[in-house]
């Protein structure tokens, strides 16, 4: 009944613009937690969860002055069974890297370069060479290209691979996926400048092929890019929203 949905509203903070949201444990008492990027601050925001639906007001992650972190990621990136948190902070061009302790708490944050004026504004966490360790994959928005880091272990991640997006393409949006059941992972981003999406067909070991470009009837202003099994068939399909045509389309 949604009359009956309470609303409860958590701050911010003045002029920090949140946007992407991800949620997790990250206390390990089996209550779930928030996480936001504010690209208006120089932090993300962690609420943590206090049961029943409520949450405690937000603890201030930093992500350095000017960071303007525009999208986070959880998951297990250093293999010891805790939460942490990939950033984008894409007026500074590098990934944050937060290892948690498991108490709600963080070590300080590392940093990947990607490129000066590259502007990542996406980001997510896979195992994309069945090393059994989260690789990072995030698009360099002006530079045409996603780049990708995996983990090489000891929480460390390699050098940057990169994969060309288009030309001026302005790839806006990452996600990760088996779209032909080979049960080996493929990347979809989705492009603010281009009326496609590059499609990366995983080879295995972490390689991937050169994308393959699929047509949008749209305006090329892609904002958002999601995939799951919509018909029932076992086979993962793509939602796209384009902001720019105010409509969504769906790949079959």
């Amino acid at each position: 009944n949604p009359t009956g949905i309470a609303l409860s509203a958590f701050s911010t903070g003045t002029n920090s613009a949140p946007i992407p949201i991800a949620s997790g444990d990250f206390k390990n008492d089996c209550l779930m937690d928030i996480v936001v990027a504010k690209p208006g601050a120089d932090n993300i925001a962690l609420f943590l969860g206090s049961g029943e639906g409520t949450f405690a007001i937000q603890v201030k992650i930093p992500t350095g002055a000017t960071s303007a972190s525009l999208s986070v990621a959880i998951g297990d990136l250093n293999n010891d069974n805790l939460l942490d948190i990939a950033v984008a902070n894409s007026d500074v061009d590098n990934i944050g890297i937060l290892f948690g302790y498991g108490n709600g708490t963080f070590a300080s944050q590392i940093t990947y370069s990607i490129e000066e004026r590259s502007y990542p504004n996406s980001i997510c966490v896979h195992d994309l060479n069945d090393d059994f360790r989260l690789d990072i994959v995030a698009p360099a928005k002006s530079r045409d290209y996603i780049a990708i880091y995996f983990s090489i272990g000891n929480r460390f991640f390699g050098n940057q691979l990169a994969y060309y997006t288009g030309y001026q393409s302005a790839s806006s949006i990452v996600v990760v996926g088996d779209l032909n059941n080979d049960h080996i992972l493929d990347i979809i981003v989705g492009n603010s400048n281009a009326n496609y999406l590059s499609l990366y067909r995983g080879h295995g070991n972490g390689v991937f092929y050169g994308f393959i470009a699929y047509p949008l009837n749209g305006t090329g202003a892609t904002s958002f890019v999601a995939i799951t099994d919509l018909d029932n068939d076992a086979r993962l399909e793509i939602i796209v929203a384009d902001s720019g045509g105010d409509f969504i389309a769906v790949l079959l």
